[in-house]
């Protein structure tokens, strides 16, 4: 059986408690944002009764009240999904970077930090390069 070398399963690997901490074999963390997609041009797509357009181009419901994305989910006109947009070696810098930068991400559209094991070169890199102070 080959043995990896530059894996958090080894005694001396320097990232052994990162991956002991999240549980994950080799982990690495992914820092993605909420993106959504719309669906009022799929095929008898129709908007829930009382929804409408205002003057400015702003989806109202029945109350006159703005309609949010996750109003828009909840009635099966829209979904999310996860974009990653940056790849880090501990969850605390993917966290210090997703708060310094949540004016990015959309106000109330989310961000999230989500942990992957790896394998292969990216693992290797991490592994060989990993400085403890890097938090």
């Amino acid at each position: 059986m080959l043995k990896k070398i530059y894996s958090t399963n080894t005694e001396d690997c320097p990232r052994r408690a990162v991956a002991e901490e999240t549980a994950t074999c080799d982990p690495i963390f992914l820092l993605q944002i909420r993106r959504w997609i719309y669906l009022p041009d799929a095929p008898g797509f129709e908007w829930p009764d009382g929804w409408m357009l205002d003057d400015d181009g702003e989806l109202l419901d029945e109350n006159g009240n703005a309609v949010t994305n996750q109003m828009c989910e909840d009635h099966g006109c829209a979904r999310h999904y996860w974009e990653t947009v940056a790849v880090f070696a501990t969850r605390e810098q993917a966290r210090r970077m997703g708060n310094s930068r949540e004016y990015d991400w959309g106000e109330g559209e989310g961000w999230r930090t989500y942990a992957v094991s790896c394998h292969g070169q990216l693992a290797e890199l991490l592994v060989r390069h990993w400085r403890p102070e890097d938090g």
